[in-house]
């Protein structure tokens, strides 16, 4: 089960900006939770003792060659070697995605790329944040596992660059530039995406491995990148969005796990300028 819910960006403040705010959306997260399906963890407010936290900071194997995980932590930056090739599978229990999600404070791009094994797809879509409008959903299908595969990492320059059916795609990422573009149809109308963001030198893109008890080949891996300013044009026919890097972002989520049967995670972030009580800019981000 895949379930993700994005907050909004934060509203310029009045005053000085707090992480006291961060109490405040992670409590009313929760609340809303409560209203959704069950988690299949336990909430860290009621764990009993604090959990180990091993960071790791050099290049690492994420498997052994029978599956087994070898690296359980997190990092900065993505240091993990993964091999698809070594993930002991299920049916559908290996699950690959690239995930970006941009956002002003009118409107919610989401585009994505994942590889469930059994096949996978790639989309586009836009949402109005304000009415919950789904204004264009363009989602294109394949069968198979290793036809449409991405290589890439998240936060490291690379390129994956692929047409499935009729629809291209091209997520392109340098050392301090990442753009994206999407071409499609929906509903008979083209779609056409393209976004281009800033990389700032030194971004953390914090990468974590979370291991099952139930079985050591069992893992969930991660990257979140955030606070990516961005400018781009999203269009569905005669329909244009443009959003500009003055108060739109982007966030990646980088996915790469081999999951027990059944799990439900909850995942949000925000990125927005805050000004101090000296009216100076800056970014703030978190997840």
């Amino acid at each position: 089960v895949f379930s993700k819910y994005f907050l909004s960006p934060l509203q310029k403040p009045k005053q000085s900006c707090k992480i006291d705010l961060l109490n405040t959306f992670l409590t009313k997260g929760e609340k809303e939770m409560s209203k959704e399906t069950l988690r299949t963890y336990q909430t860290y407010k009621n764990w009993k003792c604090k959990s180990k936290q091993t960071e790791y900071t050099e290049e690492t194997p994420l498997l052994a060659s029978d599956g087994t995980l070898l690296a359980k932590g997190w990092a900065r930056k993505n240091v993990f070697e993964y091999n698809r090739d070594y993930v002991k599978k299920g049916i559908i229990s290996r699950k690959e995605w690239d995930f970006y999600t941009i956002f002003d404070d009118e409107m919610q791009i989401l585009i994505s790329f994942a590889n469930i094994n059994i096949g996978g797809y790639v989309a586009a879509k836009l949402l109005n944040l304000k009415t919950g409008e789904v204004i264009c959903d363009c989602v294109q299908y394949f069968a198979g596992a290793n036809k449409h595969v991405s290589h890439v990492k998240a936060d490291s320059p690379g390129r994956f660059k692929d047409k499935i059916g009729k629809t291209e795609f091209d997520f392109h990422t340098k050392e301090n530039e990442r753009t994206l573009s999407f071409n499609g149809k929906y509903k008979g109308k083209e779609v056409d995406v393209f976004a281009s963001m800033e990389i700032m030198d030194g971004l953390e893109s914090i990468t974590t491995i979370f291991p099952f008890k139930e079985d050591k080949t069992k893992y969930f891996m991660t990257t979140k990148q955030l606070c990516m300013p961005c400018e781009g044009k999203f269009r569905f026919g005669e329909y244009e969005y443009e959003f500009t890097k003055d108060k739109a972002f982007c966030s990646v989520d980088w996915g790469r796990v081999n999951t027990i049967h059944e799990m439900v995670w909850y995942w949000g972030s925000g990125s927005q300028y805050i000004y101090d009580e000296n009216g100076e800019k800056h970014l703030f981000g978190f997840e």
